[in-house]
């Protein structure tokens, strides 16, 4: 999980956002991610897996619950149950974390995925 972007939002008025121009993105710590993800998980709120279809390209988000996470290894749980189909044709593209204000955007390689939930690194 060493590859973590803060994706500001823009708002409609923003000069920047007419013109098509996002915001710089910066990194952030893990001691940051695994403290935001582990206050998700005391909330029972979820945060969103987003994985690419593998031969169409486009792209399904399923919502996850993160469980307690102490180190470099996340899991998280499906918030309702996935049909194996999906995932065996789409691939992880990466994983968003939202408090209504900012979204955080996490690219960690994929340990395993399957029915039950995923397994990040």
């Amino acid at each position: 999980m060493d590859k973590l972007h803060i994706i500001p939002r823009l708002n409609s008025s923003d000069a920047d956002a007419e013109s098509g121009n996002i915001q710089k993105v910066r990194g952030i710590g893990k001691r940051f991610l695994v403290n935001k993800l582990n206050y998700i998980n005391f909330q029972d709120r979820t945060v969103l897996i987003n994985l690419k279809h593998t031969k169409f390209e486009s792209t399904l988000s399923l919502t996850a619950k993160p469980l307690p996470c102490a180190g470099d290894k996340l899991d998280c749980v499906w918030s309702e149950p996935t049909d194996p189909w999906i995932l065996k044709s789409h691939s992880f593209q990466n994983m968003l974390i939202t408090d209504g204000k900012k979204c955080l955007q996490v690219n960690p390689e994929v340990i395993s995925i399957d029915e039950l939930g995923i397994s990040l690194l």
